[in-house]
Parts: C-alpha cells; sequence; structure tokens
C-alpha cells in the first residue's frame, strides 16, 4: 500500500511539473507573439495595427500598436475601426447560412432572376449558376473577373454584362476562381427573400447579437465614425495616408464591412462554437465543409512550406497546416490588411488589422499556429497595448 501511494504522488507530482512547464512555454509563447507583432509593424513601416487571440470563448490577448494615421499620431486603441475587405465574406456566408437554416433561403437559388443585367457566354452556365457557386468561387469564371473596371469607378450594374466576355475555366461548381463582384450577387436574392437591405440584415442579425458595437456596413458608416484608421500606401517619402476609396463597398458582401478587434474577437467567439445563440452548430458545419479545392494557396511563398491541402467552404478557407485544420480569411483592399484564422479543435482564434498593405500579417499568422501546434495556450487572460 505505502509503494502504491508513493507512486501515486510521484504520478501526481509528475503531472503538475508537467502542467507547469506547459504554461510557462505556453506564457512565453503570448509574450514572444507580443514581441513579434510590435517587430514586424516597425519593419514592415506599417503606421498602426491590433491583435486578439481568443481561447475556449474568451479573449486571452489583445494588442495594440502605433497610429491611426500617421501624420496626426492618434493611436490605435481596441475599438478602433478598420476595413476588413475580403474577410467581408465570412459575414456574407454566415448570414446565408443562417437564412438557410431558417428556411428563407436555398444554397442552390439559381441567381439570374436576381441579376437581370448579369450575361455569361453558356446561357447554359447562366441558368445553372446558384447561391452555393457564388459563395465557394465557383462560378466557373476566370478569378477576379473585372475586379480592375471596378476599381475605376464604374458601376455594378454597368459591368454585369461584360461578363459575356469573360473566359468561363469551367462548369459552375467544377473549379475554383476567387471573385469579388460575382460573390456580391448574394446581395440581392437575400434583399428579394427577406424583403430588408443587406447591411441592415448583418448589423440585425450578427453585429447586435454578438454586440460587436462598432462593425458596420459601408462606405458612408466608415466616413462618419469617429475612431477609425486611415488607409496608408507606400511612396518615395515612406508611408503616406490616402484617401478612402468608395470602389469595394460597392460590392458589400465582398468587402464592405468595417470592423475593430474588439469585434473581431466576438467574431472568432462565436465561430469558434461559443455563440450557439447567434450561430449555430449546424451553421458552423456548413460554412466549413469543403466545397473545391484551392491549389493555387498552397503555392503563395509564405504559406507554401506548411500546407498540405488547401479547400474552399462557404465564404471561409479552409487549410491543411501540417496536421491540423485551419479555418481562415484574409482581406487586402487599399490601405488596409486583416486576417482572421481559428482552430475548432484547439479552440484558438487570432486576428490582426493593420492599416497599410504587408505581408506581415501572413508572416504573424503562420508563426502564431506554429507556435500553438507546438505548445497549448494558457487560459489566463492578458492585455497588452502600446
Amino acid at each position: 500500500m505505502k509503494i502504491l501511494k508513493s507512486r501515486l504522488v510521484c504520478t501526481l507530482l509528475s503531472v503538475l511539473v508537467t502542467a507547469t512547464v506547459a504554461s510557462a512555454q505556453s506564457q512565453q509563447d503570448l509574450k514572444k507573439f507580443d514581441r513579434l507583432f510590435s517587430i514586424k509593424l516597425r519593419e514592415g513601416d506599417v503606421p498602426g495595427g491590433a491583435y486578439v487571440i481568443v481561447k475556449e470563448g474568451e479573449i486571452l490577448q489583445l494588442g495594440t500598436l502605433g497610429y491611426r494615421k500617421a501624420t496626426e499620431h492618434s493611436k490605435v486603441n481596441k475599438d478602433t475601426a478598420f476595413r476588413l475587405a475580403s474577410v467581408s465574406k465570412t459575414f456574407a456566408a454566415t448570414l446565408a447560412a443562417k437564412l438557410v437554416e431558417e428556411g428563407t433561403l436555398s444554397f442552390e437559388e439559381k441567381v439570374a432572376p436576381y441579376a437581370p443585367e448579369l450575361r455569361l457566354r453558356s446561357s447554359a452556365s447562366l441558368k445553372a449558376l446558384n447561391i452555393r457557386h457564388l459563395l465557394s468561387h465557383t462560378s466557373g469564371l476566370m478569378p477576379n473577373a473585372y475586379d480592375n473596371i471596378l476599381e475605376a469607378g464604374r458601376p455594378v450594374e454597368e459591368i454585369l454584362p461584360r461578363f459575356n466576355k469573360v473566359r468561363a475555366l469551367c462548369q459552375p461548381g467544377d473549379c475554383y476562381g476567387y471573385q469579388n463582384i460575382m460573390f456580391s450577387l448574394v446581395e440581392p436574392v437575400i434583399k428579394e427573400k427577406t424583403g430588408a437591405d443587406y447591411g441592415d440584415l448583418i448589423e440585425e442579425r450578427l453585429f447586435k447579437p454578438l454586440e460587436m458595437n462598432t462593425a458596420s456596413v459601408g462606405f458612408a458608416p466608415f466616413l462618419d465614425a469617429k475612431n477609425v484608421a486611415a488607409p496608408h500606401q507606400r511612396t518615395r517619402k515612406g508611408v503616406k495616408p490616402v484617401q478612402v476609396k468608395e470602389d469595394y463597398y460597392r460590392i458589400a458582401p465582398a468587402a464592405g464591412v468595417n470592423a475593430s478587434i474588439v469585434d473581431l474577437s466576438k467574431w472568432l467567439i462565436a465561430h469558434t462554437g461559443h455563440r450557439p445563440d447567434v450561430i449555430s452548430p449546424e451553421v458552423l458545419k456548413t460554412l466549413t465543409a469543403k466545397q473545391i479545392e484551392s491549389k493555387r494557396q498552397m503555392g503563395k511563398k509564405l504559406w507554401r512550406p506548411h500546407l498540405t491541402d488547401a479547400h474552399y467552404g462557404l465564404g471561409w478557407r479552409l487549410y491543411q497546416f501540417h496536421d491540423e485544420e485551419i479555418v481562415a480569411h484574409g482581406g487586402a483592399v487599399a490601405g488596409f490588411r486583416s486576417m482572421v484564422a481559428y482552430s475548432a479543435d484547439r479552440d484558438v482564434g487570432l486576428a490582426i488589422l493593420i492599416n497599410t498593405n504587408s505581408n506581415i500579417i501572413d508572416e504573424l499568422t503562420i508563426s502564431f499556429f506554429d507556435d500553438v501546434f507546438t505548445s497549448p495556450l494558457p487560459r489566463t487572460v492578458v492585455a497588452a497595448s502600446r
């Protein structure tokens, strides 16, 4: 009996020591990420940014650094709103999935009746095109069709008829080709089915129940907000603030959301399963079901050594990061970069916002998940800001 008790005590001590060492290591990883965030922003000449790490439904660590606008030295804080660019697609897909769950919408709903200006080379493809194709980038068209014309200021209604000149790579549903204008055609379908404005629906169905209090949709709300980050671009004289452009705001489902880092913490907490009252497990399962391979993502220089598989779900990218799955989406629009990523298995997520175009956002995300999959993070809530 004494020998048994002795062995039990030794085992418990071993477990405690192991847990203490692991906790110390993971705390070091948090400090390491905060230092790396600071270093990368300075190396990349990024005026300002913010990040948040969530775990098990709570904010684990939040950090802000630098300035909303370089020429005014107004500091970024946790409530500073940034443009999310293509991270907006995660909101559009989530709203659509909720409407499907309720029976208001179907992923197989045809698009053509709701977008009468749209023309494709193949009338059969036009008739076949449905909501699922939009949200999974499987329209069959060449990637980023007519983004250049949108950036030149042309109205979407004038661009849609020109799609009959775009070369098709495959039939709808058969191949991946990332789109912005085509993705945004989910908006008129949702409006017709619900009788409500797209921005109002996002506000009522997602922002309000998740208490994303500084989030908004559209150009005017961003201009009207007091605490917003300005976009910056590199010039020969350094990084300079530039005017916010309206172009991609005109396709709100693809790129129209504005949000702070605190807002994104709530978005991540919901998508890691901790707000089933707003985003149900069934919706999460629907969004992250693999729809199509996206092999081009595996060829990106920074990600190439880490990815063994890449698919697109509905509004989300699905990466096999070594032996673990990451659900993620990045965004880039003139003067802004964003990233939202999480591991459902580890119940951990990361969001990053910066106010200039820079690949440091990818470097930081890769470094973070490398560490997460090596040593689990602690549960202690930590805040960091400068």
